[in-house]
Parts: C-alpha cells; sequence; structure tokens
C-alpha cells in the first residue's frame, strides 16, 4: 500500500467531539496505552488529519505521527513511531531472519516465517489462575515474583485490574520470550517483530487468526502493512503537515520521533531506513541500465542469427542446386563464363554475410553482462570465420586435397596468357585489314566486283569464325570442370560449418529466452 512515496493534503483540524472519538478508540483497540494516553495525546494540543491516497487518513498531533485508518472505517492502526516509543503495548507477533528482507520490500508475510524456530506465536497464559496459585502458595518463588511483576503488585496492594478514563487494563502482554499472551483473531491489529532485532518493522491486519496459522502452517498472514523505509515512514513533514502548533518545535525533513527521553534505537532504525532506500536506487539504477544492454544484445544476436541463416542458406543452394546445373552445360567456354561470373558473386556476397554474423555474435559477447556472457556466441562466431578461413584459397587445397587451381584472372600467369591471346588478335586483324586494302586497290566491274565482295565478306566471316574457334580452343574443359569441383567442395565446407553454427544460435537463444520464474510472496521452509 505504501511501497511509492505519498503525497498527502494540507493538514486539518478536528472537531473536539471527532477528538474524544478517536481518543476512545484508540484506548479500546489497544488497552495497554491507558497510562501512556496523555503522553500520546496531551490535552492541551490539537489533533489533526492528513489525507493520503487509497482513502487514508493519518492523524498527527504536535507534529508527531500517531495513527492512520484505511477507507475511514477500519480500525485504528499505529504509526511505526509510536509503536517505537510504547513497543510493549501492542500485540505482537515475530518473523524469523528469512523473512526480515522481504517484508521490508512491501511483499506478503505468510505463515512459514512465524512458525519457523526463529518465529514466535502467541502462547495463551490464564494470568489470574497464575495467580491465584502463587496466592494460595503453589509455585516458586521465582514463579511468584514473575506473576507479580505481570500484575503490578510491586507498585499496589491491591488485585483491582487498573481503571483510566472508563477503559480497564487487561491483563495481558509478552512473556520474556515475545509470546503475546493471548490468540489473535483475523482482521486485528498486529505488530511485527524480527528475530534479533530490537524495533517492531511493520504493522498491519491479521488475514488470519493466529490459532489458525498454529493449525494450518502456511498460508498468507498480512498482505498490506506499514513497514520500515515504506512511503508513510518517509513522509515529509514540510510537505504535508505544513505549519506547527504554537510552541512545537521545527520538523526535520521526516516525521521526528520526539521522544520524552532519548532513544538511540529509534536513530538506528532511521539509518537503516536511509541505507535500504540507497540500495534501493542503486538496484534499480543497475536493473535501467541492465534492461538497456539486454535489447542490444538481442538486437544483436538477432542479426547474427539471421546473417548465418542466410549464409547456410546461400551455400547449401550453390552445392547442391547451382554448381552442379554448370557441369551439365555442353560448351565448355560457355561453363566456364557462368562459373566465373557466379564464383565472383557469391564470393562477394558470402564475404558479406560471414563478416556480419561473426562480428554481431562478438558483439553480443562483449556488451553482455558478466553473469550472461553464454560461450555459444564464441562458439558461432568462430564457426562462422572458420568456414570462410576453409574455402579460401590459402587453406582449401590443403584441408580438401585439390588439384592445382586454374589460374584466377588478377595472378601474373593469367596476365601474360591474355596479353599473348590479345597480340594475336591484333597481328591477325591487321593481316586482315592488309588484305582488305589490296583487293580495294583493284577495279573489278560486273560479276567480278559482286564476286570480289562476297570474297571480302567471306574472308571476314571466316576471320570472326577463326577468332571464336581460337577462344573457344584456348578453354579446356577438364580444367573448368576440376575447377568447378573444387568449387563444389568448399560450399559443402562452408555450409557444414555455417549450419552447425547456425544450430547452435538457435539453441543458445532458446536457452535464453527461458525466464525464471520468481514470486513475491515470502515463502520460508521450516
Amino acid at each position: 500500500m505504501f511501497k511509492k512515496d505519498l503525497h498527502g493534503s494540507p493538514k486539518q483540524k478536528l472537531k473536539s467531539s471527532i477528538q474524544r472519538s478517536i481518543r476512545q478508540s484508540i484506548l479500546t483497540t489497544y488497552p495497554l496505552l491507558t497510562p501512556h494516553i496523555d503522553e500520546i495525546l496531551p490535552k492541551k494540543s490539537s489533533l489533526e488529519q492528513v489525507k493520503l491516497p487509497d482513502r487514508v487518513a493519518l492523524y498527527v498531533i504536535d507534529g508527531r505521527p500517531v495513527v492512520y485508518q484505511q477507507d475511514n472505517s477500519g480500525p485504528l492502526l499505529p504509526h511505526l513511531r509510536l509503536v517505537h516509543r510504547f513497543p510493549h503495548c501492542f500485540p505482537a507477533v515475530r518473523i524469523d531472519r528469512g523473512a526480515i528482507r522481504f517484508v521490508l520490500s512491501g511483499a506478503t508475510l505468510m505463515a512459514p516465517g512465524l512458525t519457523s524456530k526463529g518465529g514466535r506465536l502467541p502462547i495463551p497464559v490464564d494470568r489470574d489462575a497464575q495467580a491465584a496459585a502463587a496466592a494460595a502458595g503453589g509455585g516458586s518463588d521465582k514463579e511468584k515474583e514473575e506473576v507479580a511483576a505481570a500484575k503490578g503488585e510491586g507498585e499496589e496492594d491491591n488485585d483491582d485490574e487498573e481503571e483510566e478514563d472508563g477503559v480497564k487494563v487487561p491483563n495481558e502482554g509478552a512473556d520474556e520470550e515475545g509470546h503475546w499472551s493471548r490468540e489473535l483473531e483475523k482482521g486485528e491489529p498486529v505488530v511485527v517483530l524480527a528475530e534479533g532485532k530490537e524495533e517492531a518493522c511493520a504493522v498491519g491486519l491479521l488475514v488470519m487468526g493466529t490459532k489458525e496459522i498454529k493449525d494450518k502452517g502456511k498460508g498468507p498472514v498480512m498482505e498490506e502493512a506499514h513497514f520500515l523505509g515504506d512511503g508513510l515512514w518517509r513522509l515529509s513533514v514540510e510537505a504535508t503537515l505544513g505549519a506547527q502548533a504554537p510552541g512545537a518545535k521545527a520538523p526535520g525533513p521526516s516525521f521526528p520521533p520526539a521522544p520524552t527521553r532519548p532513544q538511540p534505537s529509534i536513530v538506528v532504525s532511521i539509518s537503516l531506513s536511509r541505507f535500504l532506500n540507497a540500495c534501493v536506487d542503486h538496484r534499480s539504477r543497475r536493473q535501467r541500465i541492465a534492461t538497456m544492454a539486454a535489447r542490444s544484445v538481442s538486437v544483436l544476436k538477432f542479426v547474427g542469427t539471421v546473417s548465418l541463416g542466410v549464409l547456410t542458406g546461400v551455400s547449401y543452394t550453390l552445392s547442391s542446386l547451382t554448381i552442379p546445373a554448370l557441369l551439365t552445360l555442353p560448351s565448355a567456354s560457355t561453363a566456364a563464363r557462368a562459373f566465373e561470373a557466379l564464383a565472383a558473386t557469391a564470393a562477394r556476397h558470402l564475404r558479406s554475410l560471414a563478416a556480419v554474423s561473426s562480428s554481431a555474435f562478438a558483439l553480443a559477447y562483449v556488451l553482455s553482462p558478466r553473469p550472461l556472457r553464454h560461450p555459444y556466441l564464441l562458439y558461432a562466431s568462430a564457426l562462422v570465420l572458420g568456414s570462410q578461413l576453409a574455402a579460401s584459397d590459402l587453406v582449401a587445397p590443403y584441408l580438401l586435397a585439390l588439384g592445382p587451381a586454374r589460374p584466377s584472372p588478377a595472378s601474373p600467369a593469367a596476365t601474360t596468357a591474355s596479353s599473348d591471346k590479345q597480340k594475336e588478335r591484333e597481328r591477325r586483324a591487321a593481316a586482315a585489314a592488309a588484305r582488305a586494302r589490296m583487293e580495294a586497290s583493284y577495279e573489278v566491274l560486273g560479276a567480278a566486283g559482286i564476286g570480289s565482295d562476297a570474297h571480302s565478306e567471306g574472308s571476314a566471316a571466316g576471320e570472326e569464325m577463326e577468332g571464336s574457334e581460337d577462344t573457344a580452343a584456348d578453354v579446356n574443359g577438364e580444367e573448368v570442370r576440376a575447377e568447378v569441383e573444387a568449387f563444389l567442395k568448399k560450399q559443402i565446407v562452408r555450409g557444414s560449418l555455417a549450419g552447425l553454427g547456425f544450430l547452435l544460435s538457435i539453441v543458445g537463444i532458446w536457452g535464453d529466452g527461458v525466464p525464471a520464474v520468481i514470486g513475491e510472496a515470502v515463502i520460508i521452509e521450516v
């Protein structure tokens, strides 16, 4: 209810009749406060009301919080600062050490936190019967002293219950071990103590009676509580209460405890609250940074996986469909030209896909938080680089036991061969031009002229056919087949390694997406 910071309305003074009604309600709900009621609600001071969100009303006097009420109709619940001033005047239960951090985070208090070894639940005690037995002479001297102290016989001689403001002070309380002397019912206000701590840590309403808690040993006990460090504890005095009553001391940045005598335990509680708030703020900041980093890492994982999948698909298509189709072409020169164009285009795209995939996986590993740096990111990146290296001309001849490859267009041997062919074509073109000039110098008339033209055209066509035949003769079909088969083996190796990396990345991303379900309820095994 009070997990977030609260901003209340300005204070309102209450009528005298309402103040008397609240005073009587406090005495009725918490009769052990009867001896201290004038200290809590001085008659010369005026009780004021501050309206809070969710229909909660906070009652303060002289700048000090006293009680608050939910829905303007429920029981009056004490503020923790009032509980710290009079800790033995309120029905209480105790939680074990394991439940402290959950209660201080606003989680639901569960029954195992009270029924475990460190927890404390009420143990009904008939103190009147004990007093009667002690008066009759039964029991040890120690028991008599305990009964006398519980009934107040050291201060007064009469055995009657003390009565003040028309309300009887019941013969109840907590023993030395912290057990309350009667069972608490469902809907009754209760103070939550903590194992090993002197100050109370929470106040709330029971949703299950203490007798039922003992019988069942499980289930929720308190759902909405006012705890140390929540919004009601941190509520600012200046922003909410405004000016103070005449003669009152100026408040600090939060509700001052203003005890009648110094209590170092309250200072310790305030320091603990500030420390918890600082821890919560630091954890929230780290969670925001981790969320931003997780989004970037998720995008990198997605890009790397998609790129690797496309790389695997291209390699598989080349090795299973495209390259075998080239081997069925009838002409070696046609197959050579098609293979050269295909090899250049495929190499360019495959290099780009491999670079994008490997760099995305490597960056995802580097940017991931230390607990989430999974090794599969490095393995996938290494497999992508390995597939690219295994298909290169440096490793493939040794890895795949390939024969000497056909000289690439950029090698010195290929450059020399192409220059020789160009010179031969130029020589043949010059010879054809000389013959054409020589034939044109003769003046041939009639049919002879027509014959010479036909002869010239036939000579040119013959030269072109001769050039194409020479070009086709330069292409060796066996070399083309060997080169195509070597390229096919490279693509098979590349596709296998890339496919293994793609499968590894898919499994890794699926493993990252399995959330760990953590409930907010406080469940402590006994």
